[in-house]
């Protein structure tokens, strides 16, 4: 047997053992982002800061409401500093949208910053009111074109990030099966191949190639089905919405001693 073909599919497993073995990097938790991002904002590593921030509100649901300000309000002040200012004003008016009295830290925050917190601010009072009852929202980034970068590198990494784990594990299991049925059926092509060749008789010869032409087919097929899995995984990361949460009941903060109202809340994914 050509021992090729072998150290080939053991290679190919390694490498998928490897990667599954790295999911849990991805699988941060929130409290694990927050600080992340807490940290990468002390630092001024906003681009790291950035990008916690938005893996947090990928699971918004689960945070306290001081917390999803605390995010808006890193993401507010990175996106002014960028330039960015129709984002920096989305993502203030989403923290004012949960603390009409929000305040930044002096100390910290420049005076330009804290002036363009103000407009915004006058610009909700003046469109929407202060009361209690005005409309809250929470503004979470598309977790799709992410996901499909993970999908394309391990097919369901994308439907896990996208809180899919049942459809995550059906597509890392049939990928795998596709994968290792397609290094199973190489070695033994390959072994059938080299019986062909080492073949001294016409009757063996023949034996041995319609054993080698099934196993190239069979071989060619599984190929075509896990590439089928990847694209399908891919695909399906990029264009599926993420599962839409039933109603909640929750709380938010309204301005003055620090009360908080209930709150009826439904996210909508477009």
């Amino acid at each position: 047997m050509n021992p090729r073909p072998i150290r080939k599919c053991k290679s190919a497993l390694l490498t998928l053992g490897f990667c599954l073995a790295a999911l849990p990097i991805w699988a941060q938790s929130q409290e694990e982002n927050l600080a992340a991002m807490r940290l990468a904002f002390q630092q001024l590593n906003y681009m790291a800061a950035h990008s916690a921030g938005e893996k947090v509100l990928q699971n918004w649901q689960k945070l306290l409401p001081g917390q999803l300000i605390e995010v808006y309000q890193v993401l507010g002040v990175i996106a002014y500093t960028e330039g960015d200012f129709f984002k920096a004003k989305e993502y203030f008016e989403s923290a004012l949208s949960l603390a009409p009295d929000l305040k930044l830290d002096s100390l910290y925050i420049s005076p330009k910053i804290q002036q363009f917190l103000q407009e915004v601010r006058e610009n909700l009072a003046k469109n929407n009111g202060q009361s209690a009852t005005a409309l809250r929202y929470v503004v979470v980034p598309d977790p799709r074109p992410r996901a499909a970068w993970h999908s394309l590198l391990v097919p369901g990494l994308g439907q896990l990030q996208k809180h899919q784990p049942g459809k995550a594990r059906l597509m890392m299991i049939t990928a795998g099966a596709g994968i290792l049925g397609t290094a199973v059926l190489h070695v033994r092509r390959e072994d059938a191949r080299a019986s062909y060749l080492a073949a001294n008789t016409i009757s063996k010869a023949s034996s041995a190639y319609r054993r080698y032409n099934l196993l190239n087919r069979a071989r060619s097929g599984a190929a075509l089905f896990t590439a089928g899995v990847w694209l399908y995984s891919f695909f399906d990361a990029l264009s599926a919405p993420p599962p839409q949460p039933a109603l909640r009941l929750g709380y938010a903060p309204v301005s003055g001693g620090g009360k908080f109202v209930p709150l009826l809340s439904y996210q909508f994914n477009f």
